[in-house]
């Protein structure tokens, strides 16, 4: 009994024990660190290969011609093509080195059956990777295909498409292009249960249509009104099908403020339009706010079906002053022809403050003497050439913009556009 206390109460050896438990815990640890740091090293690689295989499918929705839309096979295919060219640990593969090219990967475009310029794409991305403990594959959301192993993933959605609302308008406006040829008994115009231009009860007296002011549907928007008789027998106008689009104009050089009183619409109208600073604000007209919108962004967001109103007068003086402030701000930037893109700028690519947007109106909306408002029908992207004469001369081209992006079915013309990830 006496010998059995004794040997309860004696301590020797027991730092040994001690210093192997802590070894023990300490490998346990390194090895548990190297484990973790491995799977978030190769969830990081597989990350950045599904975000450029998505970015880069999602953006042939955009830069496909419009006549040609591009198919949802193409997407997937340069989606996969794009993340494989990527690296990432894969111990399925083999081999001496401890990374390969990305090879499992599942692409998946989504297209919207109305308009080919805009679609998703998700690309997800998959790598074995071997564990010294376990799998933890719960973690990752994968599943252990062999002992020891484990499914490291990663799932990257882009989104592209055109860009139908923009900030930095410019303030004028020219009508969409038509069709001269005419083509009665067009059904989008009349008895669409819409106001077209048609004769309206101004129930507020500020002179232009609101919503929810009765209005006589049904009668020609052309001047001097028109029969009611359900047709439209005016010009014939479709957004993309007359209408200005990048494909057909892209670089045309065109001109958005005529200075010559004969080439004036209207007495009175040379295109400037007012551009608030304050949405709420009605009263932003005038030569110092017309100039300023000129050479500066206007922080608001315009878009079609957005309204705005015609500036009278040619505003000649504000108009040379607000083009010398926005030229000098990039004088080495020029349009390219052979490349149909903007060299020599001090800002980069799609980055020169001479690239400004306009705002094309409905031309079945016939413009008259005074202040009137105008329906906005489409955004366009232009780039400012110097002043020919006193008319303002602009290039159609086409940029990657922030903005609103179109509705589904809704196009215009794919001058602008944009990319994000959206997961």
């Amino acid at each position: 009994m006496r010998r059995m206390r004794h040997l309860w109460q004696n301590d020797s050896g027991s730092v040994l024990v001690f210093v192997a438990v802590t070894i023990f815990a300490l490998a346990a640890m390194a090895i548990l660190a190297v484990d973790i740091s491995k799977l978030l090293v190769t969830r990081a690689q597989l990350q950045n290969a599904a975000d450029a295989g998505a970015l880069a499918g999602a953006e042939l929705f955009v830069t496909d011609e419009f006549s040609q839309p591009v198919s949802r096979e193409t997407v997937e295919q340069r989606a996969r093509e794009v993340a494989e060219m990527n690296r990432a640990f894969n111990d399925a593969r083999g081999g001496d080195y401890p990374t390969s090219n990305v090879s499992m990967v599942i692409a998946v475009a989504e297209t919207d059956e109305t308009s080919a310029m805009f679609g998703a794409v998700s690309c997800t991305t998959r790598s074995v990777v071997s564990q010294y403990f376990t799998p933890i594959t719960a973690l990752m959301g994968g599943h252990a295909d062999t002992p020891g192993t484990g499914n490291v993933m990663a799932l990257a959605v882009a989104r592209a498409g055109e860009v139908c609302k923009v900030q930095c308008l410019k303030p004028w406006s020219i009508p969409d292009r038509w069709d001269d040829t005419g083509r009665p008994g067009w059904p989008a115009w009349s008895g669409n249960k819409h106001w077209d231009s048609e004769k309206f009860t101004d129930q507020n007296g500020n002179g232009r249509y609101d919503v929810g002011e009765p209005f006589q549907d049904g009668v020609d928007g052309s001047k001097g009104g028109g029969p009611m008789d359900g047709l439209y027998t005016s010009e014939f106008y479709h957004s993309l099908l007359t209408g200005y689009i990048a494909s057909k104009d892209l670089g045309e050089l065109m001109r958005f403020k005529v200075a010559n009183p004969h080439d004036a619409s209207e007495p009175g109208q040379f295109y400037p339009i007012d551009l608030c600073q304050d949405p709420a604000d009605r009263t932003c007209s005038g030569a110092a706010n017309y100039s300023w919108n000129i050479a500066n962004c206007n922080p608001n967001l315009y878009g079609p079906g957005d309204w705005v109103n015609t500036e009278n007068g040619n505003m000649i003086g504000p108009t040379g002053q607000g083009l010398e402030e926005l030229i000098a701000q990039d004088p080495g930037a020029e349009w390219d022809a052979d490349c149909q893109c903007i060299t020599g700028s001090a800002f980069g690519a799609g980055k020169s403050p001479r690239i400004g947007y306009i705002p094309l109106h409905d031309p079945r909306i016939p413009l008259n003497s005074g202040k009137m408002a105008i329906q906005i029908v489409k955004i366009i992207a232009v780039f400012f050439e110097q002043v020919q004469g006193r008319d303002v001369m602009a290039r159609f081209i086409r940029v990657q913009a922030p903005g609103e992006q179109c509705a589904p079915g809704q196009g215009g013309g794919n001058y602008v556009f944009n990319l994000s990830l959206i997961r």
